[in-house]
């Protein structure tokens, strides 16, 4: 869970550090760089990343899927840690790091690093605190409280049925 946070967090800040341009070519009809195809690339898996979990959704505003809660199970563990290696398979098959801006090779490098982190993490996902500082208990009500806006009665409904879940 901290290492899904930080991925959420350390992408949203490169997301929005690019200004996005029409795929294959910028705004003066020129070739995209390495750099610029790799930054559109990772715009696509992070929106593709954040299917798996409705509540980062929320954290950022988005209200798709706005009446369900992550997946805490072992099986939807193993789709996402399948998701992440075929995702890190595609990037080193479809990009030149060598061929990348210092800025893009942290993101070529930290999107690699999080399946590495994940992978490590594999053999200890059964060990967790339960009752810690960021646990379920607190961690759901927390994000609920923050970030479930109630803005019509959709939106009432869609809290309802988090609650229910």
């Amino acid at each position: 869970m901290k290492y899904g946070m930080l991925l959420v967090l350390a992408l949203t800040v490169l997301v929005g550090c690019e200004p996005t341009q029409p795929t294959g070519q910028t705004l003066r009809g020129e070739p995209l760089t390495e750099s610029q195809r790799l930054n559109q690339w990772l715009d696509q898996e992070f929106v593709a990343y954040l299917d798996f979990s409705p509540m980062s959704k929320t954290r950022l505003g988005d209200k798709s899927d706005y009446d369900k809660l992550d997946d805490p199970s072992d099986a939807a563990a193993d789709v996402r840690l399948a998701w992440r290696r075929s995702s890190v398979a595609s990037l080193k098959a479809e990009f030149d790091r060598a061929a990348l801006d210092a800025e893009a090779k942290r993101s070529y490098d930290l999107w690699v690093l999080m399946l590495d982190r994940a992978e490590a993490a594999l053999a200890y996902r059964r060990y967790e605190y339960v009752f810690g500082r960021n646990g379920p208990h607190t961690g759901l009500p927390n994000a609920l409280i923050n970030y479930h806006k109630v803005d019509s009665a959709s939106d009432m409904q869609a809290y309802i049925a988090r609650l229910k879940a």
